[in-house]
């Protein structure tokens, strides 16, 4: 009997997770390395945990999801100070005051509810099935003290607000982590006017406004019209709370049987909305704010140049390389870049030395912060003024005049294309002017359009392939067909109208009835749901919820998940209206 209990207590100090049956933390009972609790209805989980994938060798208390096979931290107690010892640490109620407390090897405190005073006898910390953390009185589940969803990480849970809490004059708003590996703060959040409209703003550094949900109307907020209508995105019920406790912006799922999240993605800067797929075990974004890529404010970084058509949006100018490599392949690209050679300034070099130069950039949207020179009237004196001055690292020279950049630049955009396109002439030292001679070539955003239109038509040509060549007859069809999308209907060739049987097949789940068992071992499922996907997509009835040209290509590329679209009106079963089913949006045929 000795030894079985022996045998037993070894296995349970390797088991990976204790979970206790229970989903509170009591006076008498602290909660420690690979044991969690678990909310009564099993839906999150409170425990120790590294981020996924992570060989930081630093450890976090959190909040995630039960019953998700991938690891999915909502919330992040010790942000800022993780743990590096997790098997001497101890989350515990304090005798002291009654607070939750995380504590160290050293007994030293690293993380604490914090609340000054707590009038009760005892308390008791309550995971719940929203995957709020609760504080409470022992005696008196109704006096909550603390909660999690006051202090938000990344993530926005239904049933938890964000807004500004006006008896603590405290904002309450999520923020992207620092990178994969890292929780803590990063440079983008989300969170209410700070001047009490009601409206939400994503922040870079908590201080530039780079997007925009626009005045809450009663229904929808005026700047994602997508909200309105049928559009299953915005099946969400929000409510907009403004009383003597605050001014806040809640949601709810309807159906309880879909997991969906709100966060602040760390890598893209954008507000995404995202809902667990289980059949592919991953989190699928199936909304995305701001739309374009490049208009998320220094994303790039200093001397970085970001563009929409290219993985990964972030690269760094000619001549200069990344400031931190290991941030960079973690996703966070903020930190910019900096030179591989320093300036050769002349007034600061010698007289064998040569001068430095200026590499051109066309059709690119200019940065921010420029200087205007307003004596200057001709392109080489603006190139003159630049190279007179050592602390200016760029110029552009058009009919509005000289505009000049010192010292480190923001936002710069390639492949722009629009009408206020310019040339970019940034400073490089001489040598790498000589390096950089026919290496850049600058690809049209025509040319662009065009291959991303002859790319998504190109899937959808195989879709047609091979449908059609299930039934053999796949050089015949293609011969009926005179455009992509073509009313292929049942008649004397014997075949449904393809774009609703794909339509039907997708919703089903059931793309791979449609392949020749022939082609089975050629076709990548993978591509035929995405092709259908963007196709459906593409021609939605709402012109908002049509992608963009650059989302196109990540989609194409598999940069980009893409989410179930609703059925347009045009594939609903049994229509036979003779449309082009596979129209692009303006932006790609443009």
């Amino acid at each position: 009997m000795a030894l079985l209990f022996l045998l037993f207590f070894f296995a349970l100090l390797h088991y990976p997770s204790l979970s206790f049956a229970t989903d509170t933390i009591s006076a008498s009972q602290s909660l420690s390395w690979r044991q969690n609790i678990t909310s009564e209805g099993g839906k999150f989980v409170l425990g120790f945990f590294s981020p996924p994938g992570s060989s930081s060798g630093k450890y976090y208390v959190g909040i995630w999801y039960n019953k998700i096979s991938l690891l999915t931290p909502v919330w992040v107690a010790n942000r800022e100070i993780p743990l590096t010892d997790p098997a001497t640490a101890e989350l515990k109620i304090s005798h002291d005051d009654g607070n939750l407390v995380l504590l160290s090897q050293s007994r030293t405190v690293v993380w604490s509810s914090n609340i000054a005073s707590i009038s009760a006898n005892s308390t008791v910390a309550v995971i719940l099935d929203n995957g709020n953390l609760e504080l409470r009185d022992a005696s008196n589940s109704s006096r909550v003290f603390w909660q999690s969803f006051d202090y938000p990480s990344d993530t926005w849970l239904s049933g938890s607000r964000l807004g500004i809490n006006k008896v603590t004059n405290r904002s309450q708003y999520i923020s992207s982590w620092k990178n994969k590996d890292d929780p803590a703060p990063g440079m983008f959040s989300l969170q209410m006017d700070p001047l009490g409209t009601s409206q939400f703003f994503l922040f870079w550094n908590l201080s530039t406004k780079y997007w925009a949900t626009g005045i809450w109307d009663g229904e929808i907020f005026t700047l994602v019209p997508e909200m309105s209508g049928d559009n299953p995105i915005f099946k969400h019920l929000f409510q907009h709370i403004n009383d003597s406790e605050g001014h806040f912006f809640t949601y709810a799922v309807p159906n309880g049987n879909i997991t969906t999240r709100l966060a602040v993605d760390y890598a893209s800067g954008r507000i995404q909305a995202l809902t667990w797929m289980e059949d592919s075990k991953s989190w699928m974004p199936f909304w995305a704010r701001p739309a374009e890529q490049c208009s998320v404010h220094a994303l790039c970084g200093p001397f970085g140049s970001c563009n929409d058509f290219t993985t990964p949006f972030c690269n760094c100018v000619t001549g200069f390389r990344a400031k931190s490599q290991t941030d960079s392949d973690l996703g966070d690209r903020t930190g910019g870049c900096v030179r591989n050679t320093p300036l050769q300034c002349s007034q600061n070099s010698s007289s064998n030395s040569e001068e430095d130069g200026f590499f051109e950039m066309p059709n690119v949207k200019l940065p921010e912060n420029s200087r205007t020179l307003a004596a200057v009237r001709s392109l080489q004196d603006c190139e003159s003024a630049c190279l007179k001055n050592c602390s200016c690292t760029a110029f552009s020279y058009s009919a509005g005049g000289c505009l000049v950049w010192y010292g480190d630049f923001l936002n710069l955009q390639e492949q722009y294309n629009q009408s206020d396109g310019s040339t970019f002439h940034l400073r490089l030292a001489a040598s790498e002017l000589q390096s950089s001679e026919g290496k850049k070539e600058v690809v049209s955003p025509v040319i662009i359009g065009v291959v991303v239109a002859a790319a998504v038509l190109a899937c959808l040509a195989v879709v047609i392939w091979i449908i059609m060549g299930r039934r053999g007859k796949s050089r015949q069809m293609i011969r009926k067909s005179k455009v992509v999308g073509s009313s292929l209907q049942t008649g004397e060739s014997g075949f449904d109208f393809f774009p609703t049987l794909a339509t039907s097949k997708l919703v089903a789940g059931d793309l791979q009835s449609l392949i020749d068992e022939k082609q089975m071992g050629d076709a990548d499922l993978e591509e035929l749901e995405r092709a259908c996907k963007l196709a459906c997509w593409c021609i939605q009835d709402d012109e908002n919820c049509r992608p963009t040209m650059g989302q196109a290509v990540q989609v194409l590329e598999g940069i980009l998940e893409v989410g179930m679209p609703p059925v347009p009106r045009s594939l609903n079963a049994g229509t036979t209206d003779n449309v082009d089913f596979f129209e692009l949006p303006s932006e790609l045929s443009s």
